[in-house]
């Protein structure tokens, strides 16, 4: 019973820190429509840009999945992952996850020891990146830590965006956008070209 009643209390501790780490990087709680990417989701307008999260906690959960196939299919067509570390835990390795639209990582993690030294909740901060995916700003901080604050939060979300950004600029991304630009170009000339594209206001 004393080993289930430390679980139990590790697990709420895990629970505040992450959810300490959300209030952190969103503005609003959304409640949504259906429940095909969960009943809510956080939103945050950073520099007159929309940010929507998908947090894996809130993604729907089907308990005979143990592959979580519908969790999957919202975090695996992600082009950025945050990853919240808790506890003594392994070392990210970005190999472990296949996914084609994956291209950054940000893991961070509370560093205690950090904390307690400047007397504010201090996060270590780690960016991996896929081949391919150029150098983006702000650079990491030197000594490698952020603090809960607005600087803080100002640098890791242009670091988010600007890495989405340059991800798209990778080889992989970038062909994949030209096929889908021509195809929807072909498209839209097939439409015009049936006579659909008088109502478009052409002419």
């Amino acid at each position: 019973a004393g080993l289930d009643v430390e679980r139990t209390k590790q697990s709420v501790f895990s629970l505040f820190l992450f959810s300490f780490f959300l209030c952190f990087l969103f503005s609003f709680l959304l409640t949504l429509p259906g429940d095909s990417t969960g009943t809510h989701s956080l939103y945050s307008n950073f520099n007159d840009l929309d940010i929507m999260f998908h947090v894996s906690t809130m993604l729907p959960y089907t308990p005979d999945d143990p592959q979580q196939l519908q969790r999957k299919r919202h975090l695996g067509n992600d082009v950025v992952v945050v990853l919240f570390q808790e506890g003594d835990c392994p070392v990210f390795d970005p190999r472990v996850i296949h996914s084609f639209f994956n291209h950054v990582f940000v893991v961070i993690k509370k560093d205690k020891k950090e904390s307690r030294n400047r007397g504010e909740t201090t996060y270590r901060i780690g960016v991996v990146s896929k081949v391919g995916v150029q150098n983006f700003l702000p650079t990491l901080p030197h000594d490698g830590y952020i603090m809960k604050n607005e600087e803080g939060r100002n640098w890791l979300l242009t670091k988010l965006i600007n890495a989405e950004r340059a991800s798209y600029q990778a080889p992989g991304f970038a062909k994949a956008i030209e096929r889908t630009r021509e195809q929807l170009m072909s498209q839209i000339m097939a439409q015009f070209h049936s006579g659909g594209g008088g109502s478009a206001g052409w002419g």
